[in-house]
């Protein structure tokens, strides 16, 4: 929404100002008021305390359809309304103006001879001020919801792209604190290790963890840990630590939970039983 304009000084003194500039230039282009009225300065401030007072009434109309309708879902409603009231309000405004001003100011007509005397003919001018005081308002309806609209994108573009960069900046300092758990403290020895003492760890959700563990090795938990330790096993097979300890000792320090587990994930890995892999090793047959 729009900000109020009638609580922005600035404002109303600018638009005050163009309004009064205008009012005397079309005095002078269509009423023929010649050099010296253009010179006369009490026809200036007559002409300037009528402007004040229109602009005042129009921009305080303004703001209360401002408030009534948005912008971006009425903004043909908003015109309409908008152009037609403004030029009701700036007619009426006129209309007291020159009741205050003819009867209460200079007093050449009382109140009765006033109203008995006005016509139309009175207000055909105003009327033409009316509408271009009513589009030039609105115009600035427009500049100022356009650029509202604009700082409101700034801001959103600017904060999604901070948004990208500190959610990117913090997805990629997870993926190192995992590939340290996982390849330097060879966290996966754990043997209760499970998704969620994973994310206490990594201080994060069991949701989050899983997706990076799929970014990182393109894997789900079980697979990943599992792999890892049985990567652990083959190193251990290759330096011989197998014939110290038996194959389950082996299994149950890289972190298999259970003898079934191991065996289940070796031969679904390597295709073999891991003593017919240590056989065919020890006598030079197995090609990885």
């Amino acid at each position: 929404m729009v900000p109020p304009i009638l609580t922005n000084k600035k404002y109303v003194l600018r638009i005050f100002l163009i309004v009064t500039l205008v009012v005397i230039l079309v005095d002078f282009a269509f009423l023929n008021l010649g050099m010296d009225g253009l010179l006369s300065w009490k026809l200036h401030l007559i002409t300037a305390l009528y402007s004040f007072a229109i602009t005042l009434a129009n921009l305080a109309y303004f703001d209360f359809i401002n408030a009534k309708f948005n912008e971006k879902t009425e903004p043909y409603k908003r015109i309409s309304i908008g152009v037609v009231g403004s030029t009701l309000i700036t007619l009426a405004t006129y209309f007291i103006c020159r009741l205050i001003h003819l009867v209460l100011i200079v007093e050449t007509k009382t109140l009765k001879e006033f109203l008995e005397n006005e016509t139309i003919g009175h207000y055909l001018f105003p009327l033409f001020i009316a509408l271009v005081v009513s589009l030039f308002i609105q115009s600035i309806f427009f500049i100022k919801a356009f650029q509202t609209n604009q700082k409101v994108n700034m801001k959103q573009t600017n904060f999604r792209q901070s948004f990208k960069i500190e959610a990117a900046d913090a997805n990629n300092e997870f993926l190192k604190r995992l590939q340290n758990l996982l390849e330097e403290e060879k966290y996966y020895q754990n043997t209760d290790l499970d998704l969620d003492g994973l994310s206490k760890q990594l201080e994060t959700s069991k949701r989050r963890t899983s997706i990076l563990i799929q970014e990182l090795y393109g894997k789900s938990f079980s697979e990943c840990i599992n792999d890892f330790r049985l990567e652990e096993v083959l190193y251990r097979f290759k330096n011989q630590k197998h014939k110290k300890l038996t194959i389950i000792a082996l299994a149950l320090e890289a972190g298999f939970p259970s003898k079934s587990t191991f065996y289940r994930h070796f031969k679904l890995k390597i295709g073999i039983s891991p003593s017919e892999f240590l056989n065919r090793m020890d006598g030079n047959k197995f090609e990885p």
